[in-house]
């Protein structure tokens, strides 16, 4: 597996070396890790350890550590030796299920798609299933919270060697919510980076279906919801999905003449994309006369909604 190791590369020679001795250490379950002489912020050092590398997710974040002289570690872990070892095999298994299904091979764009919609359709999420927070309860319960999608999202990424960056933060799910703790990603697609957040587009969060609407965004697009805790990379373009498989609604005409061309059977799924220049007041229910004037068209009865994320700017409309 070729793990892609972002926070690593940041660090000076000396504290990689100190990295280097925590991730073996940590993946052999030691109970006490020697780093010696630690020039930077230890807890820096130990945070991008945990960023980088999703297969540990047998150690609590309660790691302490002692020394002037030399760096003590020891790690509080939550599963023996044996279990970590049984869970390992469980998730490797199941990501690397996950990474051949999503694999499309000479076309990234589409491999890291395939990927967003498997997690993001077999994931619920609960604060209350145990390890929540990592690859582990994500990959083999189907449970977990963001911190631990995010980094299940990268495992798999690093199994089809795309390279991917764990994103702690904070996040609102709209622009009267408060920012809450959150993780999300940053991938690189075809040598451009992207934000991608497939917890805010979990189909349970979507009333059973997918969404798209935080699928390889840029910076500008995340921001009303979005706040890194570090500077990462910056992502300045639009992986634009809607312009590729969706509808951008500019106009109820517009949609209605589009749905008359694409609407030929039901059930009928279209996901939407808000043009920035729509006044978001109105527009759903735009949207679903659209929909009525395009099934009156083609002389059809059908049972119309539509869910629709205000801040992402994204829509899916349901014709039944």
């Amino acid at each position: 597996m070729n793990t892609y190791c972002f926070f690593k590369e940041k660090l000076s020679a000396n504290d990689k070396r100190c990295y280097d001795a925590l991730v073996q250490g940590l993946l052999s379950t030691q109970r006490s890790i020697d780093l010696g002489f630690v020039r930077g912020d230890i807890a820096t050092i130990v945070q991008a350890v945990m960023s980088d590398n999703p297969m540990i997710f047998h150690a609590g974040d309660n790691i302490t550590y002692s020394g002037l002289g030399g760096v003590q570690i020891r790690p509080k872990y939550t599963m023996s030796p044996e279990q970590k070892e049984r869970a390992n095999r469980a998730v490797l298994l199941n990501a690397q299920t996950i990474a051949n299904r999503a694999r499309k091979v000479g076309d990234e764009w589409q491999t890291v798609l395939n990927l967003h919609d498997q997690l993001a359709s077999k994931v619920i999420y609960d604060l209350t299933e145990p390890n929540a927070h990592t690859a582990f309860s994500v990959l083999v319960h189907d449970r977990g919270v963001c911190d631990g999608i995010s980094k299940a999202f990268k495992l798999c990424c690093d199994l089809l060697s795309v390279k991917c960056i764990f994103v702690n933060g904070k996040a609102k799910q709209t622009a009267s919510s408060p920012f809450d703790a959150h993780a999300w990603n940053k991938v690189n697609v075809n040598g451009v980076w992207y934000n991608i957040d497939v917890t805010f587009d979990l189909a349970c969060s979507q009333g059973g279906t997918v969404g798209h609407g935080y699928f390889l965004v840029s910076d500008g697009d995340i921001a009303p919801t979005h706040r890194a805790d570090v500077a990462t990379v910056a992502c300045t373009s639009n992986g634009d999905y809607f312009g590729k498989t969706g509808y951008v609604y500019h106009s109820a005409d517009g949609l209605t003449r589009y749905l008359v061309e694409k609407m030929d059977k039901l059930p009928f799924k279209l996901e939407i994309k808000f043009d920035p220049s729509v006044n978001m007041t109105g527009a759903p229910n735009e949207v679903i006369r659209a929909a009525q004037n395009a099934l009156a068209i083609l002389r059809r009865q059908g049972y119309i909604s539509i869910r629709y994320a205000e801040e992402a700017r994204a829509a899916t409309l349901m014709v039944e």
